[in-house]
Parts: structure tokens; C-alpha cells; sequence
């Protein structure tokens, strides 16, 4: 009876770790960036002290994702994003704060294999491509803005992912480089002008301190 029993319990354990990366497996995913702060001055001139504060470049990152497995440790997966970057630009002769700003909006499908190497251990190649509308808007002074729009289309290969489940709702997955390509063009028009810029950015990147992230499977 005991070794029925535990035969049985065998099984289950192997049926709980083959489970992972079925088809019809979701998760969902997503990360949240803050960032800022200020840079104090101060100068002394004939012991009369002048105090600044300088803004430090606002950085705000919001992106969403659900993935599916649409086969066995095959996965197709989409990503939402608003990115939000605010510079400091100067200060005019009445102490206004003028500033620099770049919105971004972003959709990412992309494709995952999922590679088995050991117990809840994978390997995950993947590739995904962004598409993001955004625009720059310069403050010129309190009352007057310039606002350029652009489109961004981004490539990346991922190579150096692995995720490890240690349950079979949580993946914990570690990032440690990918190699991207972005283009980004601008157009503006003025006075019967019509100015276009593209720049084109490929980036291999060998992060020794990996990215973490998670994953919630249901």
C-alpha cells in the first residue's frame, strides 16, 4: 500500500512539473519604473548666498503583459507601455522652470521558446517587435509650448533569458543582455518646409548585473 502510495505521489509530482509550459498556460507580467529627485546649488558671492534648485530628470515607465501558449513551450506574448521623461531645461529671468518632455506610447507583440535545461529551470530565447508614437514637447516659455511628433519601430532579440518556476504560478525570470535595433523619425512642418529625421540604433548589450523580473501564471 505504501509503495502504491507513493508511486502515486511520484506521479503527481511529475504530472505538476510537466504541466509548466503547456499549451493553454497565460501569465501575466508587467513593470513600473519612478524616478527623480533635485540638485541643490548654492553660491556665495561677498557673503550674500544664492540657492538653486535644479531638477533631475523625471523618468516615469508603466508596461503591462500577457503571454499565452499557444503550443508546448511556445508562447506569444503582448506588452502595453506609456513612458514619460521630463528635463529640466532652464529657468527664465521671472524663476519659471521650463522644461523638455517626451511621451511615448508602445505596443510589443513578441514570441517565446522555451527551452528545458533542469528541474523548473528554462531557457528562453525571444524575439519582439515595438511599435511606439510619442512626441516632444519643449516648453519655450510659461505660455508657449513646441511639440514635434515621432514614430519609434524597435527589433530585439533576446538571448541570455532563463526563468525559473518555483511554483507553478510564479516564474522568475533573469535578463542578462539583448540585441536591439531602434529607428526613430521625426517630421515637422512649417511654412510650406516639411524637415523629416530618422535615426537608425543597433545595440548589443552584456548586462553582468541581470535583470529580474515576474511572472504570474494562471
Amino acid at each position: 500500500m505504501k509503495k502504491i502510495m507513493f508511486l502515486i505521489a511520484a506521479l503527481g509530482l511529475t504530472a505538476a512539473t510537466m504541466s509548466a509550459q503547456q499549451k493553454g498556460d497565460m501569465y501575466i507580467s508587467g513593470s513600473v519604473m519612478l524616478s527623480g529627485g533635485n540638485t541643490k546649488q548654492e553660491v556665495t558671492v561677498s557673503s550674500t548666498t544664492n540657492t538653486t534648485d535644479i531638477p533631475l530628470t523625471f523618468n516615469l515607465g508603466i508596461v503591462p503583459s500577457f503571454g499565452y501558449f499557444v503550443a508546448d513551450n511556445f508562447e506569444v506574448n503582448l506588452a502595453l507601455g506609456y513612458n514619460l521623461i521630463k528635463d529640466y531645461r532652464r529657468t527664465d529671468a521671472d524663476n519659471n522652470k521650463l522644461y523638455n518632455n517626451d511621451n511615448l506610447f508602445t505596443i510589443r507583440p513578441g514570441v517565446n521558446y522555451y527551452l528545458k535545461l533542469a528541474d523548473k529551470l528554462w531557457y528562453v530565447p525571444g524575439l519582439s517587435l515595438g511599435i511606439g508614437f510619442g512626441s516632444y514637447v519643449s516648453d519655450i516659455d510659461v505660455n508657449t509650448t513646441e511639440k514635434t511628433p515621432y514614430t519609434n519601430f524597435g527589433l530585439s532579440l533576446s538571448l541570455l533569458t532563463f526563468e525559473f518556476r518555483p511554483a507553478d504560478f510564479l516564474g522568475v525570470t533573469f535578463n542578462a543582455g539583448d540585441f536591439s535595433y531602434n529607428l526613430t523619425s521625426t517630421k515637422e512642418s512649417e511654412s510650406g518646409t516639411t524637415r523629416v529625421e530618422t535615426t537608425n540604433n543597433v545595440d548589443l548589450g552584456l548586462n553582468l548585473g541581470a535583470s529580474i523580473g515576474l511572472k504570474y501564471y494562471f
